[in-house]
């Protein structure tokens, strides 16, 4: 009887060798010294080659634990989980190209503590510390925080992956993610770069062809506070360049307290956070932000319910935002419903904000913007094209504080319903067209607008605001060397200018019209002129809304079909895991 029990047992073993697999701390413990030391692996593979988890794998017991380093095959998690590991890494450092990684969890249990040494990049994520493979329903519940004395180098944490070269695809982070750090003052010529994100922390380089982020979600909060020279925060990713963002969402809160160099430097930290991005050089289409958007710190601050600052040729399009977006910034800010500042020909598009829009921090002689859409748009002198916003609708409001700034200038603050700021140049123009504002636009200090604060080499087609204004400012509404100044006075219910404002038009032969009231349609212009002729102090007749009750309608409808259209492309959209407890089986 013993004998056949030991036959029987022996038999077992090697029907589990056959089948491969990880089914406990310690075989997973010894396939990543097989993995390092380049040795065979084929007693845990499969017959197709992939390497599968059959349990959840407690690290509880494990003392030390070498992570696997360059992975290249298939790794399947199946959807268990691992627990109660404390690391200072990801599991994989590196996924390798035509690598796959999937249905791994990594449990609430799990904690990450990372730090650099100052003289090296660091990229650090639960999954994949550097993924140039396919990460896919890989989820993370640990918490992670990174601390960082005397950087030197650029830093990429992230909930699932550090830095990623390729596809990041149906996954989530639901831990809370943290960075405390800055670059030392005996650099001074060193401008490292903070890139925090909920699953991703980045992109940077030349990425792989394809290269996409898409159907992921984050209901984590992301928090930074520290003083590199310049840091991304976003609710997914953090920084991404050239890699396309689509059908994500974010849930968590996103707080960046981003402090100044030392005292007595010229030199000034920059932050930028998004629900979605901090800063995106790719495409971010059909993403939405449900998490608050809070940047606090003494830095130049670009805070955006999607992305921070879009900064390259690219399209934000069909993104809605949801959460208050706020900055109390104490140097700068740009803040914006969808974008924060667009500085290349970025293409804003069938977005919309529902979210509050507010600036209440400091801005001594300097500007500050806040937009329903947009924050701040410029073009460079040497720009080929311009930003362009289109199709958009604000409904949130929109609200600038004192900010210790008192200028009538662009140097002012600026807030409006739409885009605060645009400045394009003689070469180029932007635009905003066909956008709506419904939403309440207040700021105590500079100018404001229903359409926008102040613009300079811009064309306006087809906006409409039905929203108050209020401010003691005065609108600049197109840029030219001849102006028109409007008496002060109550404005008439649906104009794009607040009380007290002047007009600009333009004087050059490509006629640019008044925000909102474009000079290629007589018509609206001839409206335009009947508002401002009938605003108190010009004439006593009583002012007449700008807008019917049929152009709302119409508006409305408008606005109803293209959601329509946009939530039928959404329906494509696989259904994600709605697992609750990470440690389980699936």
């Amino acid at each position: 009887m013993k004998k056949l029990l030991l036959t029987l047992l022996a038999a077992a073993v090697t029907l589990a060798a056959a089948a491969g697999g990880i089914s406990s701390a310690a075989e997973l413990a010894a396939f990543a010294e097989a993995v390092n030391a380049g040795g065979d692996i084929a007693a845990w593979q499969d017959e197709r080659g992939e390497v599968h988890l059959k349990a959840d794998i407690d690290m509880s017991g494990i003392k030390r634990f070498a992570r696997i380093g360059n992975f290249e095959g298939v790794f399947d998690g199946e959807g268990h989980a691992i627990l109660n590991w404390k690391t200072d890494g990801g599991l994989f450092r590196l996924v390798a190209e035509g690598s796959v990684v999937r249905n791994l969890v990594i449990a609430e249990s799990c904690s990450m503590k990372v730090s650099d040494d100052g003289d090296d990049a660091l990229y650090a994520g639960f999954v994949a510390d550097v993924n140039h493979g396919i990460l896919e329903r890989c989820e993370n519940y640990g918490s992670i925080a990174h601390r960082s004395a005397r950087s030197l180098h650029d830093n990429y944490v992230g909930g699932v992956c550090g830095m990623n070269k390729y596809v990041v695809i149906r996954c989530k982070n639901g831990g809370d993610i943290s960075s405390a750090g800055s670059c030392p003052s005996l650099a001074p010529t060193a401008e490292p770069r903070m890139s925090l994100g909920g699953v991703l922390g980045g992109s940077l380089g030349r990425s792989l062809p394809g290269a996409f982020v898409a159907w992921c979600e984050n209901t984590g909060r992301v928090g930074y506070s520290g003083a590199f020279i310049v840091s991304h925060i976003g609710g997914i990713v953090g920084y991404n360049m050239r890699v396309k963002t689509k059908f994500c969402i974010n849930r968590g809160e996103i707080v960046s307290a981003a402090r100044g160099v030392e005292e007595g430097s010229d030199r000034y930290c920059q932050e930028m956070a998004g629900g979605i991005c901090g800063m995106a050089k790719g495409d971010v289409m059909c993403c939405d932000n449900f998490g608050s958007v809070t940047t606090r710190g003494h830095a130049y601050s670009l805070t955006a319910g999607i992305c921070g600052s879009a900064h390259e040729s690219l399209t934000v399009g069909d993104c809605d935002n949801f959460a208050p977006v706020t900055s109390t910034s104490t140097y700068q800010a740009s803040v914006g419903g969808i974008v924060g500042l667009s500085g290349r020909p970025v293409v804003v598009s069938h977005c919309r904000n529902k979210g509050a829009v507010r600036f209440d921090g400091t801005s001594v002689d300097r500007r500050s913007t806040a937009g329903g859409i947009v924050g701040d748009i410029y073009a460079k002198r040497d720009a080929v094209y311009a930003a362009s916003v289109r199709d958009c609708r604000n409904e949130g409001d929109v609200s600038c504080g004192l900010g210790e700034n008192t200028r009538n200038s662009a140097r002012g603050i600026q807030a409006a319903g739409i885009v605060g700021f645009i400045n394009g140049n003689e070469a180029v123009s932007a635009d905003v067209r066909d956008c709506v504002n419904t939403g309440r636009v207040r700021s105590e200090s500079g100018r404001a607008g229903g359409i926008c604060g102040f613009a300079s080499y811009c064309d306006f087609a087809g906006n409409e605001n039905l929203g108050s204004v209020e401010g003691a400012g005065r609108c600049w509404a197109a840029s030219s060397r001849r102006s028109k100044t409007v008496p002060s006075g109550d404005a008439p219910t649906g104009a794009t200018c607040s009380p007290d404002r002047k007009v600009r038009r333009a004087a050059s032969p490509r006629r640019r019209g008044t925000a909102g009231t474009p000079a290629s349609n007589p018509a609206a212009t001839a409206a335009w002129s009947r508002v401002c002729s009938d605003w108190p102090g010009r004439s006593s007749a009583k002012a007449a809304p700008r807008a019917t009750v049929s152009r709302r309608a119409a508006s409305a409808e408008a606005w109803a079909r293209r959601r329509r259209a946009a939530m039928r492309l959404r329906r494509l959209r696989p259904k994600t895991s709605t697992s609750s407890s990470p440690g389980a089986t699936s």
